[in-house]
């Protein structure tokens, strides 16, 4: 009676574990069929992805610097030409008060971001600046190089790149009323391209950090998937082990 009760277990558990893998089988053998397919498309779409985010983000970082430096260049024009009406209005032709006159006239902001002015008389020498501390400078010559074509058709040249130093600056120039002459408006590249250089340092940082996170779920995805096999592996060679020895 026993052995016929142990006989019909074994008889239900059969059942059952043929029940439970015809199933769960079906599936399992379609992830495992795909299983290689899968191990090829997961990298190309990950170096894909990777590609096309790249590619976007240099075509970000150059539009928007380049949209910086026109930022920059219209703020210079406009700052030169406030800068030239108010201080015709307030220097009445006293050189004597130039210095002061010209703090007066410049718009708020106006020396932010590192920029420079210089206002000369007609023969090119400077008669004051802004702001204060800058380095002294004699002639319009130790400020621009006077090839430049800067100095010969002043606002008609617009804002233009030039030499500066061991970098370049953005500057403008425009022609005043005697008994002045000009007034130079200057500021480096690198000082304009300022929030140009945090924005492109986060970008690469996130760039940086997406890549980086995508490669280690592609190495996990292999790494898993190799043990996945290598259990299958030893799953498969156990029961026919076990299938020989019963």
């Amino acid at each position: 009676m026993a052995r016929a009760n142990a006989e019909s277990v074994g008889v239900r558990g059969h059942a059952i574990g043929g029940l439970a893998k015809s199933v769960a089988r079906p599936a399992y053998q379609r992830l495992l069929e795909a299983e290689p397919f899968l191990r090829r498309i997961v990298p190309a779409l990950i170096i894909t992805f990777l590609l096309v985010i790249g590619i976007g983000a240099v075509v970000q970082v150059h539009s928007h610097r380049q949209a910086v430096i026109d930022n920059a260049k219209d703020d210079l024009s406009l700052l030169a030409l406030a800068t030239a009406e108010g201080l015709s209005q307030r220097l009445g032709g006293n050189l004597a008060r130039i210095s002061q006159a010209l703090q007066e006239s410049l718009p708020p902001r106006a020396t932010l971001g590192g920029r420079r002015i210089y206002v000369t008389d007609p023969q090119g020498r400077i008669l004051a600046s802004a702001p204060q501390g800058l380095p002294p400078a004699a002639t319009l010559a130790d400020v621009l190089d006077p090839s430049q074509p800067l100095t010969v058709f002043a606002e008609r040249a617009g804002v233009l790149e030039i030499p500066f130093g061991e970098d370049s600056a953005l500057a403008t120039v425009r022609n005043l009323n005697p008994p002045l002459g000009q007034i130079i408006y200057m500021q480096p590249m690198a000082r304009a391209l300022a929030t140009w250089s945090e924005s492109t340092t986060l970008t690469v940082t996130l760039f940086t950090t997406t890549g980086a996170v995508l490669l280690i779920l592609g190495f996990s995805f292999h790494w898993q998937a190799s043990r996945a096999r290598e259990a299958d592996h030893i799953y498969d060679t156990v029961r026919v082990r076990i299938d020989t020895a019963l």
